[in-house]
């Protein structure tokens, strides 16, 4: 699942309503990591962030699902 941030709407709803059990603590780690959804936020690297988090994370868990 590929999430593309157009605006801070857009990050707003998807962590209100829309985020997966996956997607949403990505996001969250983000802020954690490049300041609040208050500051001033960069989407180019919101977006390559989430999508190259949820790459590893997809890559890991098939990892231990052939492991097992």
């Amino acid at each position: 699942m590929s999430i593309k941030f157009q605006n801070r709407e857009d990050v707003y709803r998807f962590l209100r309503h829309g985020g997966d059990a996956w997607g949403a603590p990505i996001i969250e780690d983000y802020f954690d990591r490049y300041g609040s959804l208050e500051s001033e936020l960069d989407l180019e690297q919101l977006n390559n962030y989430y999508e190259t988090e949820l790459n590893s994370f997809q890559k890991e868990f098939e990892k231990f699902l052939d492991d097992r």
